[in-house]
């Protein structure tokens, strides 16, 4: 950051040795990275792969929301062999059958040069069996959105069993919102759909939201969710 020394001086007009001046220092500091990672917390089948994606972070300092010189860390808990090697930019790609069943805590942490990381933990659970791959995209971008904007929340669900791909079901949830107040959505039966848009009305200044999208394969029951957060800019405000 920087430190700026600003100097208002006035005289009269009639004689300039009548004067005063007035001197404040403003100092600007650099705003933090932007974290934006594709999915959250979800389930993934063991023989699938697990790839978390942070490639849309960046650092809003420089034009053009830019991630040039922005380096990912990742730690898994339990420990997971070697995690560092499947890390490729800012994506991190586990091979499938590398995970045993069970949950997984990944903290993830972004950082640049000797500026400030910010970090993100996100849990996984891993079963045996093949399920739907679930994601979802924010489609207003990554960072704080904008309260005077509706969320528009893209659902992804792939399933290698091509016949059950057809006959999936969904349903959407969320903490800090009530999905059923009619504000919200326009109709409950929305929350049967693969995406979802949120009314901006319904938003509220400096909130956070966590979305789950449930997706059954309605064959056999399997049940897959994927998560995603989102948080709510508040504007400049008087103390």
């Amino acid at each position: 950051g920087h430190v700026y020394a600003l100097r208002l001086s006035t005289a009269m007009a009639m004689n300039e040795n009548l004067s005063s001046s007035l001197e404040v220092f403003v100092s600007v500091q650099t705003e933090d990275l932007v974290f934006s990672l594709a999915n959250g917390d979800r389930t993934v089948s063991s023989l699938e792969p697990l790839v978390l994606d942070a490639s849309a972070s960046y650092d809003p300092n420089v034009p053009g929301q830019s991630a040039d010189g922005i380096v990912l860390s990742v730690s898994a808990e339990p420990a997971v062999d070697n995690v560092t090697a499947f890390v490729s930019g800012l994506v991190l790609a586990v091979p499938a059958g590398l995970l045993d069943p069970g949950s997984y805590k990944f903290s993830l942490s972004i950082s640049k040069e000797a500026r400030s990381s910010v970090s993100r933990v996100v849990e996984i659970f891993v079963v045996p069996d093949q399920i739907p791959v679930v994601g979802i995209r924010v489609m207003n971008g990554g960072g704080k959105l904008s309260a005077r904007a509706p969320i528009r929340l893209k659902g992804d669900a792939e399933f290698a069993d091509s016949a059950a791909a057809d006959r999936l079901s969904y349903r959407w949830s969320a903490t800090g919102l009530r999905l059923s107040d009619s504000r919200a959505v326009r109709t409950a039966a929305t929350l049967d759909t693969r995406n979802l848009v949120v009314a901006a009305s319904a938003l509220a200044e400096g909130a956070s939201y966590t979305f789950t999208l449930t997706v059954t394969t309605v064959a056999t029951g399997v049940v897959a969710w994927a998560t995603a957060s989102v948080h709510i800019n508040r504007p400049p405000f008087g103390g």
